[in-house]
């Protein structure tokens, strides 16, 4: 068995035009090639460029994170909207550092044993969130939601 190997280079005997057709044909491939890897890079340069322009506070902060809302489950007598939503508030806000966090209070529930022994509470909320700064190209109406 032969091993075959593929051409280096064009014969001297190949008419001109090949020649060229040849130099045409491996632009285009190299071109493709070229291209195929810039489209690929793409998303990378856009974070990076979104991500300079909110480093220098031109563009609006990077996208709220989603915050559930507080349901909690009954919590011992004593508690309050703010002692049940600190860990929820601690999360969100570490996850969303460019915005200000904030409670507002829903329904609260108690219950309790015979003659109000063992009082439980329960607490529903919502959390919101304002930005902490709005970019210079920011042009819409700005309604803060926390007080």
């Amino acid at each position: 068995m032969t091993d075959i190997e593929a051409p280096r280079e064009l014969a001297p005997s190949t008419p001109k035009r090949f020649k060229t057709a040849y130099a045409y044909a491996f632009l285009f491939v190299a071109f493709l090639s070229v291209l195929a890897v810039g489209l690929a890079r793409i998303p990378q340069v856009a974070n990076a460029g979104a991500d300079s322009c909110r480093a220098l506070r031109l563009c609006s902060p990077s996208p709220l994170k989603p915050m559930q809302p507080l349901a909690t489950g009954w919590l011992a007598g004593g508690s309050t909207f703010t002692s049940a939503a600190a860990p929820q508030m601690k999360q969100y806000q570490a996850e969303n550092p460019d915005y200000k966090v904030c409670l507002h209070p829903g329904r609260q529930f108690d219950r309790s044993g015979a003659f109000h022994s063992n009082v439980q509470y329960r607490f529903e909320g919502t959390f919101e969130a304002d930005p902490n700064w709005v970019g210079l190209f920011d042009f819409g109406p700005h309604t803060p939601h926390c007080k």
